[in-house]
C-alpha cells in the first residue's frame, strides 16, 4: 500500500493526513504553530510542530513510521527552511514543499484552475489559469499587509477601542 502525507503548516497550529493511493484518509496528526521562525527558538519550534503532526498522523494510523509515496507540505512561510527539515523526520519518494496558498488552490480545485482566498492570521489570494499562469496577491505578513487577516481585523478593533475611550 503506497501511503501519502499532506502536512499544512499554518500560524496557528500544523495538521498532517496520512492517507492510501485512493485518498482515503488513515491518520490526522497535530503539532504547533510553525511560523517566526527568526525569533529565538523558531526553527526549533517549526520542526517539533512539523514532526510532531507528522508522528501522531501515523499513530492516529495506528502505523509505524516510514517510509511514504509522495509528502507534500503547504507551509505559511519559512518553504526553503521546512524543505532543508522535513527530510529529518519523513522518508519520502517525493517529497515536495509549497506556499499553503498553492496547495489550499490545488485542495479546493483538484488540481484545476481557480482562485484562492485564505484569511486567517494573514490574508492571500492566489490564481492560476488554464495555462498555468499564477498570480498572488498580498501576503506580506502582518508588518506590510494581510488586509482583511485576523490580525489586521485585531488591530483596527484595539485601535478604535483606544480612540473610543480617548
Amino acid at each position: 500500500m503506497d501511503l501519502i502525507l499532506g502536512v499544512d503548516g499554518g500560524q496557528s497550529s500544523t495538521i498532517a493526513l496520512l492517507a492510501d493511493e485512493t485518498g482515503l484518509v488513515l491518520g490526522v496528526g497535530h503539532g504547533g504553530p510553525a511560523n517566526h521562525i527568526h525569533e529565538p527558538g523558531g526553527v526549533q519550534r517549526m520542526e517539533n510542530s512539523l514532526r510532531d503532526a507528522v508522528h501522531s498522523a501515523f499513530a492516529s494510523a495506528g502505523l509505524p513510521l516510514q517510509r511514504v509515496a509522495s509528502a507534500c507540505f503547504g507551509m505559511t512561510g519559512g518553504m526553503e527552511l521546512a524543505t532543508d527539515l522535513a527530510p529529518r523526520f519523513v522518508q519520502a519518494d517525493a517529497l515536495t514543499v509549497h506556499h499553503d496558498v498553492v496547495t489550499a488552490l490545488a485542495g479546493a480545485s483538484r488540481g484545476g484552475p481557480g482562485v484562492i482566498l485564505i484569511s486567517g492570521t494573514g490574508a492571500i489570494a492566489y490564481g492560476q489559469t488554464i495555462d498555468g499562469r499564477t498570480a498572488k496577491v498580498d501576503g506580506a505578513g502582518y508588518l506590510f499587509g494581510d488586509e482583511g487577516g485576523g490580525y489586521w481585523i485585531g488591530v483596527r478593533a484595539l485601535n478604535a477601542f483606544a480612540r473610543a475611550v480617548d
